[in-house]
This record gives C-alpha cells, sequence and structure tokens, in this order.
C-alpha cells in the first residue's frame, strides 16, 4: 500500500483476501491503511444490513477498477455512507478484486478520499486498474520466492494459512511432506486433524503427526507453517542433535569437545546416551543413519 501511495492520491485504504460461500463473502485476511480495526466491525454490520455493491461489482468482474459513485448513484444519501462512511472519512471509493485463485481466494485493494469534493477521476479509476494487476503479481512472486528460499530439506517446508486453516500459499516441499502424510489432501486447506492444535490459540504450536512435525507461528492476521520430516535425532536434546552432528561428520571425541568448549568425558558420555537412543553402535552407522558421510 504505500508504494501505491507514492503513485495515486488517496487517504486510507484496506486489502483484504475473501472467498465466497452461497454467495456471500467471508474475508480471510485483512490489512488496513490509515484505518482503525473498528473500521471493519462498522463495515460488517453496514453491509449485512444493506449489502454491498462494490464488493459484488468488483467478485463479479476481477481486475475492473469500480468507483462506489458507479455502484450507489445515491451514495452521499445512502445509509452506508451517512452511518458509515462519513464516520470513517470514506466519502470516495474505488476498489478492484483479483479472479479466484485454485483454493477460492481473491484478493481486494480498496483506496478511500476523505474530501467529498475530490472524487477519483476517471484517469486515477484506470491507474489504480493498471497499477492492482503489478502489485498482486509483485505480491504473489515475493511470497512464493520467500516461501521457496526459506525452506530446505533440513529446516522443512513453508507455507502461510488463516486461522480458518485455507493454505494461502505454500512452497513444494511443504505440500510434498503434507501430501506424504495424508495422501489424499486436496492442497487447498490445511488438514481437518491440524486445525484446532495449529491454529485456534493464536500463538506457536507445534504437533507430531507421525512422519512429519509441522509448526505454527502467527504472523499478523495470518499463520506460517513449517513441516519437516521426523529424523531420528528427534529424540535428542538440543546439545544432543549438536553431538550427534559433529560426531557423525567423522570428528573425534576430542575434537568435540573443544569445538563445544566440553570436557571429552562429556563427550564420551553423550555418545553413548545418543548411540542407545537412536539404536546405533557406533560413529559409522550414526552416520548412516544421518545421510551424512565421514
Amino acid at each position: 500500500m504505500g508504494r501505491l501511495h507514492k503513485l495515486l492520491s488517496f487517504d486510507s485504504g484496506i486489502w483484504v483476501t475473501v472467498t465466497s460461500r452461497a454467495g456471500q463473502l467471508q474475508t480471510h485476511s485483512v490489512h488496513l491503511d490509515n484505518q482503525p480495526p473498528e473500521m471493519m466491525t462498522s463495515y460488517a454490520e453496514f453491509s449485512a444490513t444493506y449489502g454491498d455493491r462494490v464488493a459484488e461489482a468488483i467478485t463479479s468482474r476481477p481486475w475492473v477498477t469500480a468507483d462506489v459513485r458507479e455502484c450507489y448513484p445515491d451514495w452521499t444519501s445512502h445509509p452506508i455512507y451517512q452511518g458509515h462512511g462519513r464516520r470513517y472519512n470514506i466519502a470516495h471509493v474505488i476498489s478492484t478484486a483479483s479472479d479466484m485463485q485454485p483454493n477460492g481466494l481473491q484478493s481486494g485493494i480498496s483506496c478511500y478520499r476523505a474530501n467529498i469534493e475530490q472524487p477519483f477521476t476517471e484517469a486515477e479509476r484506470r491507474l489504480k486498474e493498471h497499477l492492482f494487476l503489478h502489485i498482486v503479481e509483485a505480491a504473489t512472486i515475493n511470497q512464493l520466492l520467500f516461501l521457496e528460499m526459506a525452506s530446505d530439506p533440513d529446516k522443512g517446508g513453508l507455507a502461510v494459512c488463516d486461522v480458518r486453516g485455507l493454505i494461502h500459499r505454500a512452497s513444494a516441499l511443504f505440500r510434498e511432506l503434507v501430501a506424504g502424510q495424508w495422501p489424499q489432501w486436496d492442497g487447498t486447506r490445511l488438514p481437518q486433524a491440524l486445525v484446532a492444535p495449529l491454529l485456534t490459540r493464536r500463538e506457536k504450536a507445534a504437533i507430531d503427526c507421525g512422519r512429519i512435525s509441522i509448526e505454527a507461528a502467527p504472523f499478523a492476521d495470518l499463520v506460517v507453517l513449517r513441516a519437516r520430516q521426523c529424523e531420528p535425532p528427534d529424540p535428542l536434546t538440543p546439545r544432543q542433535r549438536e553431538i550427534a552432528r559433529l560426531l557423525a561428520r567423522g570428528m573425534g571425541y576430542k575434537e568435540v569437545a573443544a569445538t563445544l568448549d566440553l570436557s571429552p568425558s562429556t563427550i564420551t558420555n553423550q555418545a553413548n546416551v545418543i548411540y542407545s537412543k537412536l539404536g546405533v553402535r557406533n560413529k559409522a552407522e550414526l552416520a548412516r543413519l544421518l545421510g551424512q558421510t565421514r
């Protein structure tokens, strides 16, 4: 929204993602620009009573920017403007929505002006329409690049979902891991078994699903997910995992002790515990188990 401000003059705005069910729009994420959170509560109340012709127009005609005056010829006397728009300095509106993604999501951006004497011009409407396509495309590419670059076989695959479990973006590795655990998974929503333990508390959470483990961390009104393969080191403590990795690389007990600033006897004792937990007898078997070479 910050970059849009530099190219188009407006006072406030909103970026949302929605899905449509039985003709009703369901909001999945909201980014407010110079508007308080209460604005959304007020909007929900008025749209439930009077409907929302702007939302209907832009979701039915993706990529075409609508002006509130076209949707409401009586805008300045309409109850939505009188009760909602005036309160939140929304005198003029131009809105655009994307087409529907495979998961049912549509993105929408609305720009607001407070001055009733300064409507958006046709040139500004066309500019917003042109810019919206590039903004959505850039946001999609940036999200996918981040998820792919931050995913690797050791740390796992990343995805972003909302509190309802709808997957907004996911790396290929995340999809591969989840599909391996749930072969019938369609890739659009988090498996139902994960929604309650990971999403309901709005705090960091983790769950072991058998073949994989999944961690969740709230990020604004979305949730970042990390799925990773459950590997042999999981039964170990963080310190034991560190020792196991060094031993598996072929380092001797004294080398590991020097590297971690511990005594050789401590490393010897910890190595025995590691071997016992992982069911191996020596460093060679440990290296094979962890997929490393000496």
